[in-house]
């Protein structure tokens, strides 16, 4: 089976990307697989369909198929946050590529993935699972999970409208204060696009976001042509989404239109415009954000 994972950022479109990119016949978008095992599958966890992931059609099949493989689904969280912690991800994207030795927890983990990966191909009667994780050493740790053929789509957003809308979740706080993190939050675009860029780019359909809103089909026959599939010719807007269980939260709407978000060149002031563009320069200038100086 194939799974075609989306690196990028939070808040930087790779919701929206995969969700249209589930339209592909034979591909469904099964949203940040890991969070089915970061925060535990214990008795009382819940679907964003609101069922019990023991009742969920599809979290369900999953759980079998990891009790089938000889895995207790309580300790695939401990693995988890060792082999592929969130913090400090970006570090270890380039060790996951490497031979392990065998340890219990990494394998344990390539075991539980592969379970996971087969079990949400079997309940939605799929080939492809596109996987929404982001971080890059989820995605290289791929190299390691047996019977997963693995591309990837590197989205990327203009950093001044992801840190906008990352500070837009926050509360409110002092201009001192949200410099700081909005510098850190640069540092951290920077630091996750920087590990996204060093995947084979035989492999790797790299698209930013805007493109993808202007024109949504190029992005399609792009990862048509990655997955060898089929083009598939897309229908103007708003976009008829199929349902999703989702690992945590509520599902996502099934209906939605590609709107360009543009709301960052009002919300950031002038100086934190030059903040985060100085800090980000020479990825925005890669990327064609900003123009380079002749």
């Amino acid at each position: 089976m194939k799974v075609l994972y989306i690196l990028g950022t939070q808040r930087g479109g790779t919701t929206i990307v995969g969700r249209v990119l589930g339209l592909v016949p034979g591909a469904v978008y099964a949203g940040e697989v890991r969070r089915l095992w970061e925060f535990g599958v214990g008795p009382d966890r819940t679907c964003g369909c609101g069922e019990l992931l023991v009742d969920c059609p599809v979290w369900s099949v999953v759980l079998r198929r990891v009790r089938a493989a000889g895995i207790d689904p309580a300790s695939v969280s401990a693995w988890q946050e060792e082999v592929v912690p969130v913090e400090g991800s970006w570090r270890t994207s380039r060790a996951m590529r490497r031979p392990h030795d065998g340890h219990l927890s990494f394998t344990g983990y390539a075991g539980a993935m592969a379970a996971t990966y087969h079990g949400l191909a079997e309940a939605y009667g799929v080939d492809v699972v596109i996987d929404n994780s982001k971080l890059p050493a989820d995605g290289a740790f791929l190299a390691h999970v047996t019977g997963v053929e693995a591309s990837y789509v590197h989205v990327v957003r203009d950093a001044r409208g992801v840190v906008a809308s990352q500070l837009r979740r926050r509360s409110p706080s002092s201009p001192a204060r949200r410099s700081l993190d909005a510098t850190m939050l640069a540092a951290s675009w920077v630091m996750r696009h920087t590990r996204s860029e060093q995947f084979d780019p035989e492999h790797l359909l790299r698209v930013r976001y805007e493109d993808f809103v202007a024109d949504p089909s190029a992005t399609m026959a792009g990862v048509c042509r990655l997955l060898g599939l089929p083009q598939v010719e897309l229908a103007s807007g708003p976009f008829q989404l199929p349902a999703v269980h989702t690992p945590r939260g509520p599902n996502p709407a099934l209906t939605t239109m590609l709107i360009e978000d543009m709301s960052w060149k009002n919300e950031l002031s002038r100086f934190e415009r030059g903040l985060i563009g100085t800090l980000t320069a020479p990825w925005l200038v890669r990327h064609g954000y900003l123009k380079r100086n002749r």
